[in-house]
């Protein structure tokens, strides 16, 4: 099972690194990273039906398939409030800490 979730986060951080070179948020959502409130959010990770699950705008940008279930309480909290990430490096290393 251990060894399933790994490859799952290895794929999922090679198709963030690949997608992001190809160029909205919530608006209560908790900050990731040393973002400044001038700057707008490019994406929102959030749990939608009990998965994790990053948007780009309105629109799914990934679906992790990682079940926020079997993450730690406190993370469990951020996703509930919705975590809104600045970067594609703030992104690559979200995905990497929740989903690994």
């Amino acid at each position: 099972m251990k060894k399933a979730l790994a490859a799952a986060g290895a794929l999922m951080l090679a198709y963030v690194i690949v997608t992001s070179s190809f160029g909205g948020a919530g608006e209560s959502a908790e900050t990731y990273g040393g973002a400044t409130e001038a700057s707008a959010a490019v994406y929102l990770m959030r749990e939608v039906d009990g998965r994790v699950v990053v948007f780009k705008g309105d629109e799914v940008y990934l679906s992790t398939g990682t079940r926020a279930s079997d993450l730690p309480k406190s993370d469990r909290e951020r996703l509930a409030r919705g975590i809104e990430i600045y970067s594609d490096e703030e992104l690559k290393a979200l995905v990497e800490d929740i989903c690994s």
